[in-house]
């Protein structure tokens, strides 16, 4: 039976065929967990209440969207691990992945875990980093290290010492960043689909198929949950959600990301450079007035593009569509190597940033009054 699948199919086929089946089955089964979870959170009370400063939804909201998002993806790998008895190789073949499932479930479900806490029961600043910094530790400890970092191959830098503080950094920089973001409705889990289907064309372009397909399960759920967390959203993704999908999308950049031995860092930061120009500047604005960068505001992206005149489904587009963009760009410095590509990135990047000043996510005289002291 394998034999004749693979005399019919090549492994790009068979690969594609095998990511729209399991897409659309976690798609699927993600509808009807999240609708689930709709009624149980209403029943049991896990309800994210306006409170006329950060939370200015207009009523109560179910919660907890990690948890449909979790059954979904476990449900989607298990499927996927189903299909793969009949590929020509087993899946440690042509869909293998050096990086351990058990450790992947492990760290998955220690952020799950921290953010249902903190969106039932608010979980200190510091608590939630020691837990981030546990799960990615033991996501390095089954082989995830990033060992050397490649600019546009124009510079190849080993790390040394370096790789498992700069790994773990990277996962735990995603999952606050996607945290900082889901700020609206529809936000986080339209930014993190965009993300997710980027990811899973570059993996196949590298011809890292498990992380592709991976990707393809990740986006499923993602559109799921969008599904109902547009605007008027019927559940959050909440902190459960979005540190969840900010560790995998951090796992699977450097997964993705890493060809041969080297990370391509300008392919990875570009690719996840709206969430990160948000964090970024987020950090430089609550610095700039004393004040803790766990503290939220309302002076992030989609605020500045709200106060602008934007409706809360319009601004969710742009912003992905600006993911998207970025996207491609990020796939580009992965085929096109050399000087004018590197300048072409910088420039990008610059750019992003200029546009988010410009919209008011940062004050940058404030800023320089800080550094100076005044």
């Amino acid at each position: 039976m394998k034999d004749n699948i693979h005399s019919m199919f090549s492994v790009w086929e068979i690969a594609l065929l095998a990511g729209g089946m399991v897409f659309l089955f976690t798609l699927t089964v993600g509808v009807l967990y999240t609708s689930w979870m709709c009624r149980v959170s209403w029943r049991w009370g896990a309800l994210d209440r306006p409170n006329g400063f950060l939370k200015r939804h207009r009523k109560a909201t179910a919660t907890l969207g990690g948890v449909p998002l979790f059954a979904a993806l476990g449900s989607g790998m298990l499927f996927l691990w189903y299909m793969s008895r009949d590929c020509p190789e087993t899946a440690a073949g042509y869909f293998g992945t050096e990086l351990s499932g058990w450790a992947l479930l492990a760290a998955s479900l220690i952020i799950l875990a921290l953010g249902i806490c903190d969106d039932l029961r608010r979980v200190l600043p510091r608590t939630k980093f020691i837990f981030q910094m546990l799960a990615a530790l033991i996501l390095v400890g089954s082989g995830l290290a990033i060992h050397r970092v490649d600019f546009f191959g124009l510079a190849e830098i080993p790390l040394g010492l370096l790789a498992v503080p700069f790994t773990i950094f990277w996962l735990v920089g995603s999952c606050n960043a996607f945290n900082f973001i889901d700020g609206m409705d529809g936000l986080a889990s339209g930014i993190g689909l965009v993300i997710s289907l980027v990811l899973a064309g570059l993996a196949f372009l590298v011809g890292d198929f498990s992380s592709g397909l991976f990707s393809l399960v990740l986006g499923g759920g993602l559109l799921a949950i969008l599904l109902f967390n547009r605007q008027p959203a019927v559940i959050f993704l909440g902190d459960s959600g979005s540190q969840l999908v900010g560790l995998l999308l951090g796992t699977l950049t450097i997964q993705i990301a890493t060809i041969g031995e080297a990370f391509y860092l300008p392919c990875a930061g570009i690719l996840l450079s709206v969430p990160i120009v948000d964090a970024f500047l987020s950090i430089l604005r609550r610095y700039s007035v004393s004040e803790s960068p766990a503290l939220g505001d309302h002076k992030h992206i989609h605020h500045c593009l709200r106060q602008r005149g934007m409706s809360v489904n319009g601004a969710a587009l742009a912003l992905s569509l600006s993911a998207l963009f970025s996207g491609v760009v990020g796939i580009l410095c992965v085929e096109v190597r050399g000087a004018g590509m590197a300048a072409g990135a910088v420039g990008f990047v610059v750019l992003e940033v200029w546009l988010a000043v410009r919209a008011g996510c940062l004050n940058p005289r404030v800023l320089a009054e800080r550094v100076k002291g005044r």
